[in-house]
Formats: structure tokens, sequence, C-alpha cells
């Protein structure tokens, strides 16, 4: 179907019943796309394509039915969310310039997705999950995803042994910083052009570019003269493997990156000192970050190599370490084992023991072996190396504890990661609940609903609404809370994590305040009926997991949404609703109810 433009919906029937291996569509005033329409071809169809129109609806919750699905490809649409998709057989998944505002990570299941397209959605934010679980992802388009101004630490961290191609052009990108990227590969083609990147300082640039110069890899930069070229270009131009590595980009005298010479920057790099390298995160005390390559930055102190930097080709120098003056790089072409292992930043990791020249084995459980980056000769695990991963308190490790360096110079097993905790709330065995009224019950223990949020309206300096946290930046509420004529702006609302008394003077340290950015009502809403009352809250950064901020656990089997709302089951409630003189409460209420069916 071509430039119909009279064909808002397809239908259920529409096609009789014929069935297809493609259904395209191009140009259309389509805005809806029953299921109907499509199970009638779920043994054969392979391609569904549609193009520049104006599609609102599409049942996304068949795609699991359709065996022989390859290629799923919904661009120039109105599309504004997309729920969790699972498939075996998809291949290439595109989104592009919709109006997407959210996709929802939990549940997503797409191991066989080789190329990934979500460009042109400025609202929607990065789903760093979804990208992170592609494990045979080969090209990745995020244009126009508006990342910028800066790319932080972790954005973007893959984990295919056959990455091709990030395209990031046109994000308003002008600073990288150090470890926005990891998992890229020898061949991996990283395009930044369209941004605005002034400075590629080494601290950024290097990491990403020495695994380029490996194999084939380019890094793409803006054609447009921006870049400063002075001394702190020098460490690229002195090398010319990550030197030949970039492709484009030009300085702001108008000479292109690539048509840089060592002579010009003679002064710069005879005049070249170690600066103090950068501190260390959470994990060491008044350590200080150096790269693999350049030990020599930690002479008299020790090297630490469990995750306490943002790369994970740092290690932490810990103790009274002074600069070298000249520290050259070491080459690391000849390295061999296994690649160096990215942490979470919600967990660490450790070495429990490697090979080392000799016959010697270091082990963590014996003393009188301090020196751990003996396993990790040119910065690569040596084979034999296993370290073990855990998570910070309040987050729970997904995927495997322990891993090995195999033969084959890959480690054993998926890359784990530490997912947040949820359900755990200071006082055990009540059954959580968020009801969209509040009143004439109990003040709360305090900490008992520590997932439980209040939503203060800022024209009426009151607190109107509860909530439920349900993601690190997501707050699930109802509608009418947010929904007037219109959704109302984001901007009139704060929301208060751990938060038990109504008057803010009696807040404690626990007490988190957070902006809204984002509200999200069910596109079904209905202010009249009250039907599909619910809406989501982005937050402006994530929730600090303590024990009296939490996650509320979702179901995660079909059968109980079902029974935890049968008629009959008894639930509970918690908000800040009217106390028994018809006042607002001072404080946390809970209540118990029994569920009634409006059928009932």
């Amino acid at each position: 179907m071509e430039g119909n433009t009279n064909v808002k919906e397809l239908h259920k029937g529409i096609f009789g019943d014929l069935s297809f291996e493609q259904i395209i569509v191009r140009d259309s005033a389509l805005e809806r796309i029953d299921s109907m329409a499509i199970l009638p071809s779920k043994s054969e169809l392979v391609n569904i394509s549609v193009h520049r129109s104006r599609l609102k609806s599409f049942p996304f919750d068949i795609v699991p039915d359709l065996p022989r699905l390859k290629r799923l490809w919904l661009y120039g649409g109105l599309l504004s969310s997309v729920p969790a998709i699972r498939s075996m057989s998809l291949d290439i998944f595109c989104l592009s310039n919709n109006n997407m505002e959210l996709v929802m990570e939990d549940g997503w299941a797409t191991p066989n997705v080789t190329e990934f397209n979500i460009g042109y959605n400025p609202l929607l934010k990065l789903p760093f999950a979804v990208i992170k679980g592609l494990e045979k992802l080969e090209e990745l388009y995020c244009s126009g995803c508006d990342l910028g101004p800066t790319l932080p630490v972790g954005l973007l961290e893959f984990h295919s042994k056959t990455l091709r191609i990030v395209s990031l052009w046109h994000n308003r990108i002008s600073k990288v910083e150090p470890g926005a990227f990891t998992g890229l590969r020898a061949d991996t083609r990283v395009d930044l052009r369209g941004n605005e990147i002034v400075a590629l300082t080494e601290e950024s640039f290097l990491p990403i570019l020495e695994i380029l110069s490996r194999g084939n890899g380019l890094l793409y930069l803006q054609d447009e003269p921006m870049i400063d070229c002075d001394c702190s270009v020098a460490w690229l131009v002195r090398d010319p493997s990550l030197h030949g590595s970039v492709s484009s980009g030009a300085c702001r005298s108008g000479t292109l990156i690539r048509d840089l010479h060592p002579t010009s920057f003679r002064e710069c790099l005879e005049a070249t000192k170690c600066s103090p390298p950068p501190q260390c995160l959470g994990g060491s005390k008044g350590g200080r970050c150096v790269d693999s390559q350049r030990e020599c930055f930690c002479d008299g102190g020790t090297l630490d190599v469990s995750f306490a930097c943002s790369k994970a080709t740092q290690f932490c120098c810990i103790g009274n370490a002074s600069p070298a003056r000249d520290c050259p790089r070491r080459d690391l072409a000849e390295a061999t084992g296994c690649d160096p292992l990215s942490g979470d930043e919600h967990g660490h990791f450790k070495i429990l023991s490697c090979p080392l020249p000799g016959g010697r084995m270091f082990h963590r459980d014996r003393e009188g072996v301090r020196d751990e980056t003996e396993c990790l000769p040119g910065g690569r695990y040596r084979v034999g190396s296993k370290v073990e991963y855990s998570c910070h308190h309040y987050y729970v490790l997904r995927g495997p504890r322990v891993r090995t360096c195999g033969k084959d110079q890959e480690w054993t097993g998926p890359p784990p990661f530490c997912e947040p905790d949820c359900g755990k709330n200071m006082k055990v065995g009540r059954w959580e609940g968020v009801t969209m009224f509040m009143a004439r019950g109990k003040e709360a223990p305090i900490g008992e609903w520590p997932w439980q949020v209040a939503i203060y309206d800022k024209n009426e300096k009151f607190i109107i609404c509860g909530g439920a946290l349900i993601g690190l930046r997501w707050v699930l509420t109802a509608a009418h809370c947010v929904v007037n004529d219109e959704v109302r702006e984001a901007k009139e609302f704060l929301v208060y994590l751990g938060k038990h008394y109504r008057n803010d003077s009696r807040d404690d340290g626990f007490v988190q305040e957070r902006k809204v950015t984002q509200i999200i009502p069910h596109y079904k809403y209905s202010r009249q009926q009250h039907d599909m009352d619910i809406a989501l809250l982005k937050l402006n950064e994530s929730a600090k997991l303590t024990k009296r901020v939490q996650l509320i656990c979702l179901p995660t089997q079909e059968y109980l949404s079902e029974y935890n709302v049968d008629h009959g089951i008894e639930g509970w409630m918690a908000g800040w609703g009217e106390d028994d003189s018809n006042s607002p409460s001072t404080s946390l209420n809970e209540l118990r109810l029994t569920v009634h069916a409006r059928n009932a």
C-alpha cells in the first residue's frame, strides 16, 4: 500500500482470507493496526514495514506470535511508547522518527536483533538495558536522540562481539566523558558527526582509539571547524596508529584532524608532563585512576584493579604516589588474553585468582601477593583468571557470580549486572498496594512503605497525591492527579521519596526530592469515568535506594496481575489522605481494604 490517504486503520478482516509474507505501507494516513488484521498471516509474515504515516497504535503484543518475523520497521509515525518486545526471530527493528517517549525495558528479549534504530525521538530516554542485552547487535542508530551536551560515564555498554556501527549524528554532543562507551570492537565505526565536540581529551578518546586502532575501526567527528587543536591533541598526533583511526574532524583553523603533523607539536611533546590522574570512584578512598598502559603514574603507590574507576582499562592507585614526569604509553598490540571487564555502577568485581609466570598462582585469599596487575599484562586478563562480582546494598546480582577467562580468550557466561531489589520494607509480612484515594487510615510505621512517594503541587503548595516508585526514575500515579482538561506541565510538580510527615520541617535525611521532567498518562484515560486512571512520571535523576526508599515489586507473571485484584482479595493502601476529622493527615497513613469488582 502506497500513497493511500483514505485508509486510517488496518482492521480485522481487511485482507479477507489472504495471508502475506510482507505487509508494507508507505506515505499513508494510517493511524492504527488491529492485531486481527495481521494474525491471519502469522505463520508466513517476515516483514512489517510502515513508512511515513500517522501511526499511533501498533499491536506489539502479537510480536511473540509471529515466529518468522525478521523485520519490524515503523518509521515516521506518531508512536509514543513501546512495551517490552519478545521475539526470537526479529533481526531488524526500527522506531525512528516517531514521538517516542517510553520504551519499557523490563522483560525485553530480542536476542537475534542485529540492527536497532531509535533515531530522531528526542523525548526518548536511551533504553540502556535493551542495548546492553543485544548480544548480536551489529548496527545501532541513535541520531537525533538529544543525548547532549554530555555523554556520561556508562551511557552505552555493548555486549556484542560483532558490533560494526554506532551512529550518534546530530545529538548536540559537546563533551564525551571517560567511559561513556564500553564494549566497542576493533572494527567498530563510531560516528559522532553533526555534533559540537570542541576538545579531544586524552582521558576520553584514548581508550576509544586504542580499541579501534587494533582493527579497521574508525572515529568520525564533525566536519565543522570547531575542535581545539592545541597541545591538548599532541597525544593523538604522536601516535600514528591512533591518529590514523580518526577519519574526519576539523580544527578551528580549518585544518583536518587527519592532516595534523607531529612537527607542529614539537614544543608540546617536549614540554609534556604527567598531570595528576582523576580521582577513583566510590570503591577506594583517596586513590587516583591511572591507565593500565601508564602504570608508572603510580610510582610509590599500590595498584588496585577492582572496579573503582570509570574505565575498565584503568587501575586505582592507592597511597602516596606522585606522577612520573615521563610516562610513555605501553604498546598493547601484542597483548593476549580476555578483554578488560566493565563493572556495574551499582556493584564491583574482584580478581579471585590468576596464573602467573613461572607456574605461580595469584589467590586473593592468600597473604603475600599484593600486585594484582600481574593478572593483566598489557591490560588484558591472563587465560585462567577468575573474577567475582557483587552488588551494593539494595541491589541484586543477575547473572553469573564468577566468570573465568577461557582458553579461547573469551569470558565464560554473560556479563552480570546489578538490578534494584524491590519490596523490602522495614516491617515484613504486608501486602503492598497503592491507591488513588486515601482516607481515614491509621498512621503507618516509618519505613513501612518505602516505595510510597508524595506528589507535591507547586501551584497549590500541597501534597495532592501519592504514587509508587516502580523504577529508579519512574513513578506510577493516578492520571487525575496530573491531568485537568490537558496534561499539566511537568515543572508544576515535585516528588518526595522516603517521606513520612506531611510538614517539610519534620523531614529527615532519608527524604529525597526530585523534579518531574515528563508526564505520560494512559492514552485511554477518561477523566469523567476514571477509566485507565494511571500515569507515569519521569524524574530528573535516579532515586538513591536506602532503607526508606525502595522499588515496589511488579508482577512477573500474568496470572498474578489478575489474582491480586480479584473480587474479595484484601490489600493495603497508603497515602496522605484525610483523617477522622476530615483534615489532611499529618503523616503517612495505611488502610486495609477489600477489592470490589465493578460488576460484582
